[in-house]
């Protein structure tokens, strides 16, 4: 059941980032427009995807947390869990200051964004094998 509520949290997340297109569609915008057609979406969003890989964490190990480094399950959980925390700090960085102030921030963002894809790609990776057709006359 756990993971059900982690599905529908993951989904509100991506409809979380995906209202930060928006942005593109809306010219002209200043900074404070620009923080809440991208930055509080992108906030929702984060936060919805940590949720999830914890819920996900929680559904694996049965309770809050465990370590079962010989689990490919455990280690696609805790691979989104990394990326998700990624992606919370990348939408802490992504927050755009008022105009003339200079920040790392984008750059941190951009940072974050590929480690927190870099580790939501992995994660998929490893989940291919689940997902190839079982032979139905294997024995294993």
């Amino acid at each position: 059941m756990v993971g059900y509520w982690a599905s529908l949290v993951q989904w509100i997340g991506t409809l979380a980032f995906n209202v930060m297109t928006l942005d593109a569609f809306i010219p002209g915008l200043n900074s404070h427009g620009q923080d809440l057609a991208t930055w509080t979406p992108n906030i929702i969003g984060s936060v919805c995807f940590l949720i999830a890989s914890i819920l996900a964490l929680i559904e694996v190990c049965h309770r809050w947390f465990c370590l079962r480094l010989g689990d490919m399950g455990w280690w696609i959980a805790a691979l989104n869990l990394l990326g998700s925390i990624a992606f919370q700090f990348s939408a802490l960085y992504a927050y755009i200051p008022p105009a003339g102030v200079k920040s790392i921030s984008l750059w941190l963002n951009d940072f974050w964004t590929a480690i927190g894809g870099a580790c939501f790609l992995v994660a998929s990776l490893m989940l291919l094998p689940e997902t190839a057709p079982k032979d139905e006359y294997s024995k294993n």
